[in-house]
């Protein structure tokens, strides 16, 4: 026979340990045959497994921090959103980096905000995934985050669209709004659009500071910002290869606006087509630092080739190869006017072209260079 004190210990051992939860794995359809039935049934730690197929939902991950992962990846494992709202929602301050989306194909979302991937007040993990086909009234087609820091990694975001006359700001493959501070790297952002009078065919960012390198951003279109986007911003731009992009205003690569003042470095910007500024556009009191890039074979039918500065804009512009780019207007490599005061120091200003004046360097109406 226990004593009593011993079956109060034991009781008491039981009270604390018996109801601790292990992590454990979920599989759908095998336990649950939705992956939002699975997530409902989910607690934090858990693990969500995929089987192949297409799953005909719209996923919210409440505040569980759980890992969803597909078991063979993107290509034979699709969620569709139906053109019913957002296809994946995070929401909540209780997501952060221990929650995850892994290996899926994000597709047919239609929503005013984030169609494809909604971010707000989280800190997730998208990490491998195709985010296609989305479509967002007002922000972000593919993936749209607001005050979050999510870490965007891996995946291709492609065939998104934004914009809906009157109304839209921008981003159709992601857009970043409101101290976001999301890590985009290694993904290929390509032939995404921003239509209307939207900004960011690739990337908007708006009072946010992301840190974008390593990526392909490509063949996007937008009003400015064929590539990335920049309005009140200071973002971390990085290696990346900026190529293919086009703006119909300022900006086929990089447009940096309204006081942004983004570090551009390292950057491949090639071939993007724009009315002014075809490779990067500074506006309107923006101070980018915009060393050790290659922009070279960009175009356009107005004004800086290469890079274009206006409207009291002050980039700082150093080390950079700035080579084989054609403007319309003026300044094939650099267009400078309008009170803009540029420090330009040891670049390579060559082979560039202008049907109007200044081949190489332009500089008119109280624009004075430092450097």
């Amino acid at each position: 026979m226990l004593s009593l004190a011993v079956r109060a210990a034991v009781s008491l051992i039981f009270v604390l340990f018996g109801t601790v939860a292990f992590p454990s794995t979920i599989y759908v359809p095998d336990d649950h045959a939705t992956i939002q039935e699975a997530i409902n049934a989910s607690a934090d730690g858990d693990t969500i497994i995929v089987r192949p197929g297409t799953y005909n939902e719209n996923i919210d991950f409440l505040d569980r921090r759980i890992v969803l992962q597909s078991e063979q990846g993107a290509s034979v494992t699709t969620i569709d959103g139906g053109d019913s709202g957002s296809v994946v929602t995070f929401h909540g301050f209780d997501l952060d980096d221990t929650t995850e989306l892994d290996g899926f194909t994000i597709t047919n979302g239609s929503s005013k905000y984030g169609a494809g991937i909604y971010c707000r007040f989280c800190s997730p993990k998208i990490r491998n995934n195709t985010i296609s086909y989305n479509i967002a009234v007002d922000c972000g087609g593919g993936i749209y985050c607001d005050n979050s820091n999510p870490i965007i990694s891996g995946n291709t975001i492609t065939m998104n669209h934004v914009g809906q006359w009157p109304t839209g700001f921008g981003g159709a493959g992601i857009g970043c709004v409101n101290a976001s501070n999301p890590v985009i790297t290694d993904n290929t952002i390509t032939i995404n659009y921003a239509f209307s009078v939207c900004d960011g065919g690739g990337i908007y960012c708006h009072s946010s500071c992301p840190d974008i390198s390593g990526n392909t951003i490509s063949q996007n279109r937008a009003t400015s910002g064929g590539g990335i986007y920049c309005e009140q911003a200071s973002p971390d731009i990085k290696d990346n290869e900026i190529i293919e992009n086009s703006a119909t205003g300022l900006g086929g690569g990089v447009s940096c606006c309204y006081a942004s003042s983004p570090r551009i470095t390292g950057n491949t910007i090639q071939k993007n087509l724009s009315t002014t500024g075809c490779g990067i556009g500074c506006h309107k009191f923006s101070s980018p630092l915009i060393n050790d890039n290659v922009i070279s074979q960009n175009s356009g039918q107005g004004n800086g080739g290469g890079i274009s500065c206006e409207w009291d804009a002050s980039p700082t512009i150093t080390r950079n190869v700035i080579s084989e780019n054609t403007s319309n207007g003026g300044g094939g490599g650099l267009y400078c006017r309008f009170d803009c005061i540029p420090e330009i120091t040891n670049n390579i200003i060559s082979k560039n072209t202008s049907n109007h004046c200044g081949g190489g360097l332009y500089i008119c109406l109280f624009s004075r260079i430092c450097g």
